[in-house]
């Protein structure tokens, strides 16, 4: 529906002093949003009825529900939100209620069921009711206007969303139409002008597809290169973003596309695009399929520098790598236990480990040759280092964190003679409810993941295929991890946003194990 035409429909209903008229404008499929964050492709909030005063609905989970409207001419320092609402039905005997405004600028049109909205927004007020029972709630909340004088306009949004208690659980809730509105805060003066409901449609977003320039591929190995760390997929979007591939070998799904294991060797060129939910295509990538004989590696000694995917990890993707090569392959390291000995250290960074607290120091200080000398049974042929992830938390610049990378790198490079194989950083499930379960809740999901990707871009770019030294490369584990069936789930809910599970570390080190063999053609 074109704004002009809302224009003509709305503004009769915002004379002075009256409520939204909700049940025309909020509650119908374009205006009024019902739609899991976490899982949407598997339980769907649903409309579940509209009776005369009130509105049902199922949640699941969790749902965020919200109107968005665009206040112009400012006339107020504040806006407030009341609510009113019932818990019909909540299967934990509680439940969580979110209430909230977020305040964007000059009526930039954001798209309102965003899992990250916060990291948009130019001021945000939420509050959290714990441990609701059946029964009738009333609620409200006032966001402050006074800094945004500046401004043409203010985009303006609510939200009401419910989560289960414990993790999992579900509810029904029904709002009560004539009590679910902004109050009119606002002069009599231009109002009719100042204040409409605008039907946000689909917004869109950059996909971002990338893919390292070669994908190197052992002959009689699997890959798949999953969608969704391809592209950049907002949680939300799930479904509203389809890709086409095209290579003359392989299988293309909707989730990924995958070279099998009878592909003969050779190198074949790839293309994904990327298309909208009208299909337009918004986005294209291409890069070069590369297979290769299995080489015969013979005994080698593997030392695996990371962070808790490798400390928690290693011993379930060491066996992969014996399982998938030519190799008689020796682990070692001061973490672990034999066979699977490893450099892994919980919560490490590239800064941690060129510190005083380094897996790698001596006396406080990096010291490369003496940790290979004193520290482990044999001189590696093969440096594994898979960082980046803990980097990426919080607001350390991109160009730190590359800095901190280029320090160790230099280290290893100097103080061993053994190839180097920078693994990319993964990302986390590809839902917000295993984030939440980690970090209980929802803030910096997205900006993390962004994060991480720009981060993957520097690395390959600064030391794929040998650019920085003919002994270091990149592996692409973050392409063919499953972001969903990849990481842990609790009745089919994510329990974990950041740690695979077996299956998980099983598909991840197919990116080291591939760049491997190449290595050693």
């Amino acid at each position: 529906m074109k704004k002009a035409l809302l224009l003509i429909l709305l503004l009769p209903l915002f004379g002075f002093g009256q409520l939204i008229d909700l049940e025309s404008n909020l509650y119908d499929s374009d205006t009024f949003r019902c739609a899991t964050w976490f899982i949407p492709d598997v339980v769907p909030c649903t409309y579940y009825s509209n009776n005369g005063d009130t509105i049902e609905i199922n949640f699941w989970s969790t749902a965020f529900n919200g109107v968005q409207f665009t206040y112009t001419q400012q006339k107020k320092t504040s806006i407030t939100l009341n609510i009113k609402y019932d818990v019909l039905r909540s299967d934990a005997g509680s439940a969580r209620t979110y209430i909230g405004l977020f305040i964007y600028k000059d009526g930039s049109v954001v798209d309102y069921n965003a899992p990250d909205i916060i990291s948009y927004a130019l001021n945000y007020n939420y509050k959290s009711y714990v441990g609701q029972a059946i029964g009738t709630y009333e609620r409200s909340i006032t966001t402050d206007l006074s800094n945004y004088p500046t401004y043409d306009s203010l985009l303006i949004h609510t939200m009401m969303f419910y989560a289960g208690e414990p993790s999992g659980s579900g509810a029904y809730m029904k709002f009560h139409k004539n009590d679910f509105y902004v109050a009119d805060e606002f002069t009599d003066s231009g109002l009719a002008d100042s204040v409409i409901f605008d039907n946000v449609g689909i917004v869109g977003f950059d996909s971002d597809l990338w893919l390292p320039d070669t994908l190197y591929v052992a002959e009689g190995n699997n890959v798949k290169l999953y969608n969704d760390n391809v592209a950049y997929i907002p949680a939300n979007k799930k479904t509203r973003v389809t890709f086409d591939w095209t290579c003359s070998v392989g299988n293309e799904t909707s989730i990924y596309y995958e070279i099998d294991g009878g592909v003969a060797v050779g190198t074949y060129a790839i293309t994904c695009r990327a298309q909208n939910e009208i299909g337009n295509y918004t986005d294209i990538v291409t890069s070069v399929i590369k297979v290769e004989a299995k080489a015969a590696l013979g005994a080698k000694v593997i030392l695996a520098i990371g962070n808790s995917l490798t400390s928690g990890g290693w011993a379930r993707m060491k066996p992969v790598i014996d399982d998938s090569l030519n190799v008689t392959l020796t682990s070692v390291g001061n973490q672990g236990t034999a066979p699977n000995l490893h450099a892994g250290d919980g919560g490490a960074t590239f800064l941690r480990f060129i510190g005083a607290t380094s897996l790698l120091a001596t006396a406080g200080v990096l010291d490369v040759p003496t940790y290979v000398a004193d520290s482990i049974a044999s001189p590696p042929d093969i440096i594994r280092v898979s960082l980046g992830i803990n980097d990426c938390f919080g607001v350390t610049a991109i160009a730190t964190i590359m800095t901190n990378a280029q320090t160790l790198i230099d280290s290893l490079l100097s103080g061993s003679s053994a190839k180097i194989i920078i693994c990319l950083p993964t990302t986390a499930s590809n839902t917000v409810f295993g984030w939440m379960t980690n970090y209980s809740n929802f803030i910096g999901y997205e900006t993390y993941i962004l994060r991480v990707r720009a981060l993957n871009k520097l690395i390959h770019s600064t030391y794929g295929y040998g650019a920085y030294d003919v002994r270091v490369n990149v592996a692409y584990d973050t392409m063919v991890l499953d972001r969903d069936g990849g990481y842990p789930k609790v009745s089919g809910l994510h329990s974990n946003g950041l740690h695979p599970n077996q299956t998980g570390y099983e598909e991840l080190i197919n990116g080291t194990l591939n760049v491997i063999n190449h290595i050693y053609q």
